[in-house]
């Protein structure tokens, strides 16, 4: 079917605001989704794009815990939602989402809105695992013998390990663990307990984690600049909490005594 121009030029038009309004009514049910009603009655709606065990998505991660019992200590409730990659950091930046965890310092430069709460939530370890050879790391250049795996994107482990014996970058997480479980690499590096919590979800025998780790990372909470004001309420409320031992006691209810010791061994 053919049409004149003007005609063909008014359909065109149509089509263009029929698209214009789907997005739009995508976008009003992302809104509504992540942060409508189904997170009413919180005072505070935190992004994250971190999974297990920190972020288990029904308030049994080790951060989730520590996260909302800091808030609940300046008269706040709080409530976490898990968004894709950096959406996460861009609602957060827009004020969609009140705060956002868990990260490295110095975000304010891309993300101008964001403030960053000074204690560290959270230390990230970065550590060895492997099921075929036995040894202490004592930095990047204890890997050299060894052939190592990483996920690819991770900077800190491609900046810094230069001198193994050979590099392979796998694109996630479980095809990491599922190719040292094959003895295709000796050596994994990956953060800690995502790796120890996804050997025991995959079952995977023989794989454990060695100590101490090669690096460590303090990571931290940022809230959107409307809530300056509770910046440093919630960095005291965090030191309080690793003073009094409560962040201790979170640590080994939802890590320290969830995972077989002989996955933890020590070296």
């Amino acid at each position: 079917m053919f049409f004149s121009c003007p005609i063909k030029r008014t359909l065109d038009l149509l089509m263009e605001s029929l698209i214009a309004i789907g997005r739009t009514l995508a976008l009003a049910v992302y809104f509504m989704v992540f942060s409508g009603p189904a997170l009413a009655g919180h005072d505070i709606v935190i992004g994250t794009t971190d999974g297990p065990p920190l972020i288990n998505g029904d308030h049994t991660g080790f951060m989730e815990r520590v996260a909302i019992e800091a808030f609940r200590r300046i008269g706040k409730t709080a409530e976490i939602v898990s968004l894709p990659g950096e959406r996460s950091l861009i609602n957060v930046n827009d004020g969609i989402e009140d705060a956002e965890f868990v990260r490295i310092s110095g975000l304010q430069a891309s993300y101008p809105n964001l403030r960053m709460v000074p204690e560290p939530i959270y230390v990230m370890e970065f550590s060895v695992f492997t099921n075929n050879v036995q040894f202490s790391p004592t930095g990047w250049n204890s890997l050299a013998p060894y052939d190592v795996a990483i996920v690819t994107g991770w900077k800190i482990l491609e900046n810094n390990i230069k001198n193994s014996r050979s590099l392979t970058k796998l694109s996630s997480v479980k095809n990491l663990f599922t190719f040292l479980d094959k003895k295709r690499t000796q050596v994994a590096v990956h953060a800690k307990w995502q790796g120890v919590d996804l050997i025991k979800r995959l079952g995977l025998k023989g794989i454990t984690v060695m100590e101490p780790p090669l690096a460590t990372r303090d990571v931290y909470l940022y809230l959107n600049k409307k809530y300056e004001s509770l910046v440093l309420k919630l960095s005291e409320a965090l030191k309080q909490m690793k003073r009094d031992g409560t962040y201790e006691f979170i640590k080994n209810e939802t890590l320290l005594s969830k995972y077989p010791n002989h996955i933890l061994r020590t070296q």
